[in-house]
């Protein structure tokens, strides 16, 4: 382009150098700049092959560690959506289940879903019956047989109770009502150590708890607040039991976890993660949490007072 506007602008001046003379002159810096540019092509070329046979090789040292006939066997919670939850045709559903099945299909490891209830779940770990555990909180009990090995979500406790009753604004006010949780969880134990004096009913999951809340059993029931909401709105109840939400009794994260000392596969767990993009993770959190922070284009994050009725609140 340079040699002809050369020739434009000489044309116009009506100087006497010839077209042939231009062209010898041009075309040096311009073979120099093609030979240039196909070599940082070839570099470029280089290093994006490079990277992606690492990216190759990481997935296939992965998966060959781990036998295509022989899948690793996942248990998850039958009914704690909307991190794991059997649908109505008996398939795993849940933001867990679709990021460990985006975690197989990176790594190439196949896997196996089973439900349980929770007790039952973590029995299955115990005994070698399951390989991972798809959804769970950290407990020191639980880590005596178990390794934990990435974070599923970020998740918090707190006190679900009936319209009718006042607003609860501490622990101590549970005193008087017998409060809800759910059998072997991690909300059953911290009310044990914290307010031994409690009267607890405890259930075998969460829609049992919410049936018993629904017949007016319970009125009073301790949960996590991301899949308990899930479940309200699902039985049309998001407006009978509500929650305080600057009552938070714990914050603690699900995690993935393998059987205590299998770093094989926790190892296996942490590099295939890894290989899940960001863009990837939003696309799931959007799609089955209710409370998501994951930014994106199409999504406009609004502040608001939680408690100024009836303009807002929660």
């Amino acid at each position: 382009m340079a040699g002809i506007m050369k020739i434009k602008n000489i044309t116009a001046m009506r100087k006497p150098i010839k077209i042939m003379q231009i062209k010898r002159f041009s075309s040096k810096p311009y073979v120099y700049i093609m030979l240039k540019s196909v070599f940082f092509a070839f570099c470029l070329f280089v290093i994006c092959a490079g990277t992606a046979m690492g990216n190759d090789s990481k997935i296939l040292n992965t998966a060959t560690a781990f036998p295509r006939d022989n899948p690793v066997k996942i248990v998850y919670p039958v009914a704690m959506p909307p991190y794991t939850f059997e649908d109505d045709t008996g398939a795993a559903q849940g933001f867990a289940v679709d990021l460990l099945r985006l975690w197989s299909k990176k790594t190439g490891i196949p896997v196996q879903f089973s439900s349980a209830i929770w007790n039952d779940g973590l029995q299955m770990m115990r005994d070698g019956k399951a390989d991972i555990h798809a959804s769970l909180y950290y407990t020191e009990k639980r880590d005596a047989y178990l390794d934990y090995a990435a974070i599923v979500a970020s998740s918090k406790g707190s006190i679900f109770f009936h319209k009718s009753i006042s607003n609860l604004k501490n622990l101590g006010d549970l005193k008087g009502f017998r409060v809800g949780v759910i059998r072997g969880s991690y909300h059953e134990q911290y009310i044990r150590e914290h307010l031994p004096e409690v009267v607890l009913v405890a259930y075998p999951n969460l829609p049992k708890m919410l049936d018993a809340a629904q017949k007016g059993d319970i009125r009073v029931f301790v949960a996590d607040v991301g899949t308990t909401l899930s479940r309200l709105q699902e039985r049309g109840l998001i407006d009978t039991f509500r929650y305080n939400p600057s009552l938070v009794l714990y914050r603690n994260n699900f995690w993935i976890a393998v059987r205590e000392g299998d770093e094989k596969l926790a190892k296996a767990i942490e590099e295939g993660m890894a290989l899940i993009t960001p863009e990837e993770r939003a696309t799931l959190e959007r799609k089955w949490l209710p409370i998501s922070t994951a930014k994106a284009k199409d999504t406009l994050f609004i502040a608001m007072c939680s408690n100024l009725a009836p303009f807002t609140f929660i």
